[in-house]
């Protein structure tokens, strides 16, 4: 009697703790998605979906939600539609119908003037059609190496892909801010971005959480799907459960074109080790059209039997395509293509692969596995109204875009291209240029006040 007793105080004790624990625990809200590296990309006429964790369970906070365009800082409201809320797993689903294009910070505000935001969370486009133009970067620079970076972003921004895929190995330090300065310098990519782990990850894996929180994901736009797959499992190792987790997401994707990253390529040196076969099974089974990864630090390309294609681009079935690295130590005896930093420019056209190569060598001639070098596009204002462009590379580009600003409210024109966007503040305009960039070309934009 004694011992049941002492363990009904015990029990009344634990539970007057937990309730004491559950009304003054300070309430907080992290949004899971959509955020930067998980971004919303839809059109104005769809609705956004917010995934949201809180530290206390059952408590339902009553929200407002609003996008925020980071340039000229004007809020928008939105309407919430849905709001669930299992434990402390949240769902909102609130509506976009009226919101103008363009990129948004997300910010939630909340109880006694609490908010949380995520920067370039979500893009609004006029429409997403059957064609895209995406970038792929793997193996990024050391975070120390900013000048580096800030010319990639810079040269990404000209190119203006729907979307860009960074593909693993981020950062390399065990520091904690070394992931915060990576987002940061991230967050000035104008499209959106979508990010798959590396193994170089998990020397600071709570911070990549902390800033990135998914370690697999899904992101859908138009009629396509970016499946996002975690190979960092004890560098090159894929999971059982992960398997089963895709195989069941994908189910709700069966009339969409799927494309994948995931860092360790499933072929060729230093190839994912576990569930090789199931994996290529399940590629092969919704015919995507590519796989991109990255790790090896250099340029290859294989097709579904695992047989190397380096005189050869367009065979049939799935492309396993390794991209070079952005920015660290090059490995010339690995790959197909003669070493060099770069990026993989994929396009797609009706939802299919069109191309993936590059004139490496300026010869007229696509090499099957080589990705387009990196620090061959420069942008340089001669005057207050005048945007030069040198591309160097023997790539075009079409809708590429530059930016100018002008102090006050400014209306002007262009002799080139198209103003796509302009955005008004206090102080200042903004115009975004969208124009066609030939291979191994001069442009210069021209603006004049209307």
């Amino acid at each position: 009697m004694k011992i049941m007793k002492f363990f009904k105080i015990g029990f009344l004790i634990v539970f007057i703790i937990g309730v004491v624990w559950w009304v003054f625990l300070p309430q907080q809200t992290i949004v899971v998605s959509p955020r930067a590296g998980l971004p919303f990309i839809s059109t104005q006429f769809n609705r956004l979906d917010i995934e949201y964790q809180k530290s206390v369970p059952f408590f339902k906070e009553d929200y407002k939600i609003y996008l925020k365009q980071p340039l000229n800082k004007k809020y928008y409201s939105l309407k919430i539609l849905e709001h669930n809320l299992n434990v402390n797993q949240g769902h909102i689903v609130a509506g976009l119908r009226g919101m103008p294009v363009g990129r948004y910070d997300l910010l939630l505000k909340y109880g006694d003037n609490k908010k949380t935001k995520n920067i370039g969370a979500v893009f609004i486009k006029a429409k997403i059609t059957d064609d895209l133009k995406i970038i792929q970067i793997a193996d990024l620079p050391k975070i120390n190496e900013i000048k580096i970076l800030k010319k990639i972003i810079g040269e990404i921004n000209v190119i203006n892909p729907d979307v860009v895929l960074i593909t693993g190995d981020l950062t390399y330090r065990k520091k904690s801010k070394s992931m915060k300065k990576l987002k940061k310098l991230l967050n000035r990519l104008n499209p959106p971005y979508i990010i798959a782990p590396g193994n170089h990850e998990y020397e600071d894996w709570h911070q990549y959480l902390k800033h990135y929180r998914k370690t697999r994901h899904i992101n859908t736009f138009g009629n396509f799907v970016v499946t996002t797959l975690n190979s960092g499992h004890y560098r090159d190792q894929m999971t059982y459960s992960q398997l089963q987790w895709v195989k069941d997401e994908l189910k709700n994707h069966k009339n969409k074109t799927i494309f994948w990253q995931i860092h360790h390529s499933l072929f060729g040196i230093w190839s994912l080790k576990n569930l090789q076969q199931e994996l290529v099974s399940l590629i092969e089974q919704y015919q995507s059209p590519f796989v991109v990864s990255g790790h090896n630090h250099a340029d290859d390309v294989f097709d579904k039997a695992g047989k190397k294609r380096s005189k050869e681009w367009d065979f049939d079935g799935t492309k396993y395509i390794i991209t070079t690295t952005a920015g660290r130590d090059l490995r010339p005896k690995i790959g197909s293509c003669s070493p060099h930093y770069g990026y993989r420019l994929l396009r797609i056209k009706n939802r299919k692969l069109i191309n993936y190569t590059y004139d490496y060598d300026g010869d007229g001639t696509r090499e099957p596995s080589c990705s387009v070098e990196f620090n061959n596009i420069k942008v340089s204002y001669p005057d207050l109204n005048q945007i030069k462009i040198i591309n160097n590379s023997n790539e075009s580009f079409k809708k590429a875009m530059v930016s100018i600003s002008y102090d006050g409210d400014r209306d002007k024109k262009t002799d080139i291209g198209e103003i796509i966007y302009k955005y008004t503040t206090e102080k200042s305009t903004y115009f975004f240029i969208e124009f066609d960039l030939p291979k191994k070309s001069t442009v210069f934009i021209n603006l004049t006040d209307l």
